[in-house]
């Protein structure tokens, strides 16, 4: 019998299109300027933001900076000067993606409190381990529904600025046989459960926009004999027993 569960945050628990829905609003803006394809310069944004987040780690104004730095490029690349007023705009776009209305408004994903609420009347500790930028990481918790199963007072919660199997281990105080870890992604999830010893499971989201970010791998690299997959978070509800013995 597991009895901690750990859970990823952005896109497991909480929505978190913003990254790409910002992407989408600065091509558009970029094509109109300057009359780039708007794939090409989503394109160039992935690979600048990826080789900054490389160089950086996921500080808060990384992705408005790669939008800045796209435009900058641009315009170079056109022998023309870049005006102050897109960058601006570029980068007020990027941070967009900390609009706090918006956690506010968009909240849980379906299945996620009925999920939760199941685990903890079946006597399961549950965790939360989240990556990115650590403050504004720590205020989504603190702005959406989460702050109910995880805050302060129950000390059951970590932010940090890249996840290592250290931190699921810290979390779970290397229990790693009554544990285990959910997640949506096999490059930033699973791969971390399995690399600490804990067991993934991996509930993919469906048409997620940042998975091309993150370079997603094909999924005939899971192990299924170690990796269980779900089609959504309330699947741990319904096939509990099936899960948890196995």
């Amino acid at each position: 019998m597991r009895l901690k569960t750990v859970f990823d945050m952005d896109n497991t628990l909480i929505p978190n299109e913003y990254y790409a829905n910002a992407k989408d609003e600065f091509s558009e803006l970029i094509e109109r300027k300057l009359g780039f394809p708007r794939q090409k310069i989503i394109d160039m944004h992935t690979e600048i933001d990826r080789e900054n987040l490389k160089k950086n780690g996921f500080h808060e104004e990384r992705f408005a900076s790669s939008m800045v730095q796209v435009y900058e490029t641009l315009c170079s690349n056109l022998g023309i000067l870049a005006d102050d007023c897109v960058k601006k705009e570029s980068y007020e776009l990027g941070m967009s993606v900390f609009d706090e209305e918006a956690w506010r408004r968009n909240d849980l994903l379906p299945g996620v409190e009925e999920t939760l609420e199941f685990l903890l009347a079946k006597g399961y500790s549950i965790y939360l381990l989240s990556e990115g930028a650590v403050k504004k990481q720590k205020r989504k918790i603190e702005v959406t529904s989460l702050n109910k199963w995880f805050n302060e007072d129950n000390k059951n919660y970590l932010c940090v600025n890249e996840k290592k199997p250290v931190h699921l281990l810290a979390l779970i105080n290397d229990e790693k046989s009554n544990s285990c870890y959910v997640g949506d992604k096999i490059t930033r999830d699973v791969s971390l459960a399995l690399n600490a010893g804990v067991k993934p499971i991996y509930i993919p989201r469906e048409n997620a926009k940042d998975s091309a970010f993150f370079g997603e791998p094909s999924e005939d690299v899971l192990d299924t004999e170690k990796v269980v997959k779900l089609k959504s978070i309330i699947d741990l509800k319904i096939d509990y027993y099936k899960i948890f013995s196995s």
